[in-house]
C-alpha cells in the first residue's frame, strides 16, 4: 500500500502520481523499457532499504525486493499454526528479511527476531469529510415511509370528498343554506370539490381557510382532521431533523469509540490484515460488533476500504494504521479525514530469522539513520508532513462551520420543492389563461367610453322607466270643459 511500497508501472498510471514521481528529489530516470528487479517497485521502504545499504556495516547489504503471493503481513493458521504471508515466508527460509510496514506482536516475536523499530504507528478510523457527504435532496420525505406518505393522500382526499357531500346534501350546510336565501349565494360554493381539497390543504399547514363548516357534520369530521393533521406534523418535525444532517453526524465522530456508540455508520477493516489480527485479540467489543453486523465490512485490502469510504455518503469508515490513513487522508480530492486519538500505540520494524545476524546489522543500520535524522527526512518527503499547501485539512472557516450548521446540501430538497411549486403554478396560470382565450371569453370590465352614455341613460328615465318628453306640452282633453 503507498506510500511504503507499490509498483511503479501503476505509480504512472494517473497524471498525479506521475508529477509526484517526476518532482521526488531521489527520482531516477523514467524510460520507456519494461522494468525489472528492484526497478520495479517505488516507496518509503525502497528508499530505506538504499539507505540501510549504505549505512550498514560488516557485510555486503544486496538485496532483492519479492513480494509474497497471498499478500498478507503473517499471522497463524486458526488450526494448522502455520504462518502465512511475509512471516511465513521469514520462517520457512524462503526470504531473510521481512521488509515493510510490519506490527511488531508479542505472537510474531515468537516466530521471528525483529530490529529496532523504524517508525511509531498506531491504530485510527478514515471516515468521509462531513463537507462531501451526498444524500439525496428529497429525503426530508424520509420520516415518513412511501406507503405512510400514500396514506396521508388518501385520508386527505377522503375527508376532501365527505365535506363536499355534507356540503350537497347536508339541509344546515352553505348550500342549502344559500338556497333558502338564509345566506349569500356565493356561500353555496364554499365547500365544493375543489374548495374542499383547499380547505384540507391549508389545515394541512396549519393555515386558517377562506371559509369553515357550517354543520355538525362538516364540523366533526374537520375537527378530527385537526388532530389527525396535529399528530402528524407532530411526528414528521421531530424526526425530520435527524434525516438532514445524516452528513453532519460524522463531524460528531471523534474517535473509534462514537462508532462504537452508534449504529448508523458501519466500519470495518482490512481483513487478514494488522489491525484485524489486534482487534481480534485485545477489542473484543470491536470485534464482536463487526463481525455481528449483517452487512460485509471488511475489505480485500486498504485500497478498497477507502473506496468504500468514499462511495458510502458517510455510512462507512474503516479503521486501520495511522500512516497509511494520514497519507489517503493527504491525497486529493480530499474527501476523507483521520479521525479521534490512537486506539493502540504500535511499531514497524523489519522482521529476519531466529537467530540470524541480520538483526543486529540491520538494527545498527536503522538506529544511524535515526540519529542523522535520515528516517525523519524520508517521513517528511512521503508524508509532506513539512509542506503546509499539501494539507487537506487548512479547512476555512466557512468549511468548517458547514460541518455542524445546515447547509445549502442539507436543505436542497427545500428549494427543489419551491422550484416544482413555482414551475407548477406558472403551467396552471398559462393552462388557465389558454382556456379560457379558448372559450372565447373577454374581460368584464365596461370600456371608459360608454360609461357615461350608460350613466346619462340611468339618469334620464322617470319613476316609470320611459323617456321624459322634454319642452313639450301633453295633448289637449276633448272632454275638458272650458
Amino acid at each position: 500500500m503507498p506510500p511504503f511500497l507499490y509498483l511503479r508501472d501503476k505509480l504512472l498510471q494517473s497524471n498525479n502520481d506521475r508529477e509526484r514521481y517526476r518532482n521526488y528529489r531521489y527520482k531516477r530516470q523514467i524510460g520507456s523499457a519494461q522494468y525489472t528487479g528492484n526497478g520495479r517497485f517505488e516507496g518509503y521502504i525502497m528508499e530505506l532499504l538504499v539507505r540501510i545499504g549504505d549505512h550498514i556495516r560488516g557485510i555486503d547489504f544486496e538485496f532483492e525486493v519479492e513480494l509474497v503471493p497471498d499478500n498478507k503481513f503473517g499471522a497463524p493458521g486458526d488450526y494448522s499454526k502455520i504462518w502465512d504471508g511475509m512471516i511465513g515466508e521469514v520462517v520457512r527460509g524462503k526470504a531473510d528479511v521481512a521488509a515493510g510496514p510490519l506490527t511488531v506482536t508479542t505472537s510474531r516475536q515468537t516466530a521471528v527476531d525483529f530490529t529496532s523499530p523504524f517508525m511509531s504507528s498506531g491504530i485510527q478510523a478514515l471516515v468521509l469529510n462531513p463537507n462531501y457527504a451526498k444524500h439525496n435532496p428529497f429525503r426530508i420525505i424520509y420520516p415518513f415511509t412511501i406507503e405512510v406518505w400514500f396514506l396521508h393522500a388518501f385520508v386527505m382526499f377522503l375527508v376532501t370528498f365527505f365535506l363536499f357531500v355534507f356540503n350537497r346534501y347536508d339541509p344546515y350546510e352553505w348550500k342549502a343554506l344559500a338556497e333558502k336565501m338564509e345566506a349569500e349565494e356565493e356561500k353555496a360554493k364554499n365547500f365544493s370539490y375543489f374548495n374542499s381539497i383547499w380547505f384540507c390543504t391549508s389545515t394541512l399547514f396549519l393555515q386558517s381557510s377562506d371559509s369553515s363548516p357550517r354543520s355538525n357534520a362538516s364540523r366533526c369530521i374537520a375537527g378530527f382532521w385537526w388532530l389527525y393533521l396535529l399528530a402528524m406534523v407532530f411526528l414528521y418535525l421531530t424526526n425530520l431533523g435527524f434525516f438532514i444532517t445524516s452528513n453532519q453526524r460524522l463531524a460528531f465522530i471523534k474517535d473509534i469509540n462514537d462508532l462504537k456508540s452508534q449504529h448508523t455508520v458501519k466500519f470495518g477493516t482490512v481483513l487478514g490484515g494488522n489491525t484485524y489480527h489486534y482487534l481480534k485479540g485485545n477489542q473484543k467489543a470491536l470485534w464482536h460488533k463487526m463481525n455481528n453486523d449483517h452487512a460485509n465490512v471488511y475489505a480485500k485490502d486498504l485500497r478498497e476500504g477507502v473506496e468504500r469510504v468514499r462511495h458510502s455518503n458517510g455510512f462507512y469508515a474503516i479503521i486501520g494504521e495511522t500512516p497509511e490513513l494520514n497519507w489517503v487522508a493527504k491525497q486529493k480530492p480530499c474527501d476523507v479525514k483521520v479521525v479521534g486519538d490512537y486506539l493502540a500505540r504500535t511499531q514497524y520494524a523489519f522482521a529476519v530469522a531466529k537467530g540470524s545476524p541480520l538483526a543486529e546489522h540491520i538494527t545498527a543500520a536503522i538506529e544511524t539513520l535515526r540519529d542523522s535524522g535520515v528516517i525523519a527526512d524520508l517521513e517528511k518527503d512521503w508524508w509532506h508532513t513539512d509542506d503546509r499547501s499539501t494539507y487537506c485539512h487548512n479547512l476555512t472557516v466557512y468549511e468548517r462551520s458547514g460541518a455542524y450548521s445546515y447547509t445549502v446540501n442539507d436543505i436542497s430538497g427545500v428549494y427543489y420543492m419551491l422550484c416544482i411549486g413555482i414551475g407548477g403554478s406558472v403551467l396552471l396560470f398559462l393552462g388557465e389563461l389558454l382556456y379560457w382565450n379558448m372559450r372565447g371569453g373577454t374581460h368584464h370590465s365596461i370600456p371608459k367610453k360608454q360609461k357615461p352614455q350608460a350613466k346619462e341613460r340611468f339618469r334620464g328615465r322617470d319613476n316609470y322607466g320611459s323617456e321624459p318628453q322634454k319642452n313639450k306640452l301633453p295633448p289637449p282633453d276633448p272632454n275638458m270643459w272650458i
